[in-house]
């Protein structure tokens, strides 16, 4: 309750502070002159305020504009980088290939070598 006593007196005392105000810009010679004053003020603050925004909506431009060319620098040297690397991953595995190819060249070229009569040893001689 006594809270929205408070509120009251505050809403009171505001409202009598602008309409004091007001009758002064709006009801003297001098108040008239400050209140003229007071709209060409804004009027200018205004004017520079529309053309700070657009000198930040060009400046915002150039600036996506930077952004998307870095966007597409980066891009294509991933791509470059990510074709290399292919490059490379297949380099190595076709030597890998080839290892496992020779492999299994010098292991057939072992199990003919391990022949007994002209036959095969299927496995090592037990020891008794």
């Amino acid at each position: 309750m006594n809270e929205k006593r408070s509120d009251f007196w505050l809403g009171f005392f505001m409202g009598g502070l602008i309409g004091a105000v007001l009758i002064f810009l709006l009801g003297t010679k001098e108040g008239r002159k400050i209140a003229k004053k007071l709209l060409e003020k804004a009027e200018e603050v205004s004017g520079d305020f529309e053309g700070k925004l657009k000198e930040l909506e060009k400046e915002g431009k150039k600036i996506v504009k930077k952004v998307e060319k870095a966007k597409e620098g980066v891009t294509e040297k991933i791509e470059q980088k990510e074709s290399q690397a292919r490059q490379k991953i297949d380099g190595i595995l076709a030597k890998a290939e080839d290892i496992q190819e020779k492999g299994l060249e010098k292991t057939a070229e072992l199990h003919r070598h391990f022949t007994r009569n002209g036959k095969k040893l299927s496995a090592f001689p037990r020891a008794n």
